[in-house]
């Protein structure tokens, strides 16, 4: 609950957190769909942010793609590699198919 109110404030005061923040913040929630978390997170981004990103709902692409392409939107709209903190493979059988650059963001650790 903590989290949603913080992000709450920040918005109402017209200060958005980056879009690795948003994913990072609500990485411990879970979503019935992996690729839920993704859509929902986009529709709460700035419009500077939303200006270079590339990803739109569609439920045709995989949880990978997805996930793939939201890692490449972070890089783009931050203007850093930040993101790739947050990759790394571990021991899960179902991350042997991410890239190893990729974060799980549906991951529960």
């Amino acid at each position: 609950m903590q989290n949603i109110e913080t992000v709450r404030c920040s918005i109402a005061h017209d200060h958005y957190p980056r879009p690795l923040d948003f994913f990072a913040s609500f990485q411990i929630f879970q979503a019935t769909d992996a690729r839920d978390k993704v859509f929902s997170l986009y529709s709460l981004f700035n419009s500077s942010s939303l200006a270079v990103l590339q990803l739109e709902p569609d439920y045709e692409l995989y949880a990978i793609q997805v996930y793939t392409q939201a890692a490449l939107d972070c890089t783009a709209a931050e203007g850093n590699l930040d993101v790739l903190s947050f990759g790394g493979q571990d021991c899960l059988s179902a991350h042997t198919k991410f890239p190893t650059w990729v974060p799980d963001w549906a991951y529960q650790g």
